[in-house]
């Protein structure tokens, strides 16, 4: 059995979802799209459900826009009737439900579950075109998560957010391979920094070299000519601070040009 039918084990028979999610729950942004963003609409379409696509974009430049447009589009043609997001963090993925919600026009509406009130055990449901999880919750159930991707009649859009933290060989790696490397309709990914110190190679990145190569890059210095993003600032300080240690002696330490030994 597939992983989907062998969660399903029992004696009542299971329906097949209709192959056509109701389009009329979607709703799209109002905001225009950055010419970044446009231009890699471009590129991931055609190519996504044919294989994996990596999107290199600097914080900032609006990857969440972006993915949210994407899935959009597949959902309004069919080509896709469910999506999974997978973010680090349970603060990204508050972002990515607001994002997708009613209440942010800006981007599209469309209808999703997230970790604070769904566990990967229970059903989506015909309400919702599909979830925003965390790596440790896939980690803890890749078997539940292919079975969602590959529910009956579904053809499912995965997308991994800053990807980068799924190397190859960890565990949020492995258990993204398990659950969606055979199960997936379309993979997108998404990173700012599509690179790991260890040199684990990233799930579902093409590479060249031993270093990733995205689709379209986005980077920094792009962002900042066009506004979408601010110019970092250092801002420089000098001051003096005093402060008692446990032997009663008090220290004045100054801060400016030179190295301020705290030995």
């Amino acid at each position: 059995m597939c992983g989907s039918c062998n969660l399903r084990k029992g004696s009542q028979p299971q329906a097949i979802i209709a192959a056509k999610f109701e389009v009329s729950k979607l709703r799209p942004g109002t905001s225009a799209l950055r010419a970044w963003q446009h231009a890699a609409l471009a590129k991931t379409l055609p190519k996504v459900l044919e294989e994996p696509v990596l999107i290199e974009a600097c914080p900032g430049a609006g990857k969440t826009h972006f993915g949210l447009e994407v899935t959009y589009r597949l959902l309004e043609s069919q080509d896709i009737s469910r999506v999974i997001v997978v973010v680090p963090s349970l603060a990204i993925a508050d972002g990515w439900l607001l994002a997708a919600s009613k209440s942010s026009r800006a981007t599209p509406t469309i209808p999703l579950q997230g970790p604070r009130s769904w566990s990967p055990v229970n059903p989506i449901g015909e309400n919702f075109a599909g979830v925003v999880v965390t790596y440790q919750a896939l980690l803890t159930a890749p078997d539940m998560f292919l079975a969602h991707a590959t529910d009956p009649g579904h053809r499912t859009l995965v997308i991994f957010d800053e990807v980068h933290h799924a190397g190859a060989k960890s565990g949020w790696g492995v258990s993204a391979q398990t659950a969606f490397a055979r199960s997936a309709r379309a993979i997108l990914s998404l990173s700012g920094t599509p690179f790991r110190t260890d040199r684990d190679p990233i799930v579902f990145v093409p590479s060249e070299g031993g270093s990733a190569r995205p689709d379209y890059r986005y980077g920094y210095a792009d962002a900042v000519a066009n506004g979408a993003c601010r110019p970092v600032q250092f801002v420089y300080g000098e001051g003096e601070t005093v402060f008692q240690i446990e032997d009663g002696r008090v220290h004045s330490v100054a801060f400016g040009d030179e190295v301020t030994d705290l030995g």
